[in-house]
């Protein structure tokens, strides 16, 4: 279960991570992670984590352009 939810806590880092050189690499890994957990919750049918992960992705993508 812990690592099903790693994503959340690499997200938050990018989110939080003033540097923009640091906040590029972080918002990398993170998606890495995420779309890790993302085949995991399709492959278990886990909708509520499907959802919860593609917003996420999302939100990373608005934060990559707002540089």
């Amino acid at each position: 279960m812990t690592q099903k939810l790693d994503w959340i806590k690499l997200y938050r880092a990018a989110l939080r991570e003033p540097d923009l050189g640091k906040r590029a690499a972080l918002i990398e890994e993170a998606e890495q992670a995420m779309k890790n957990a993302l085949r995991i919750a399709v492959e278990e049918g886990d909708s509520d984590q499907r959802h919860a992960i593609s917003e996420a992705l999302h939100h990373l993508g608005i934060l990559r352009e707002a540089k």
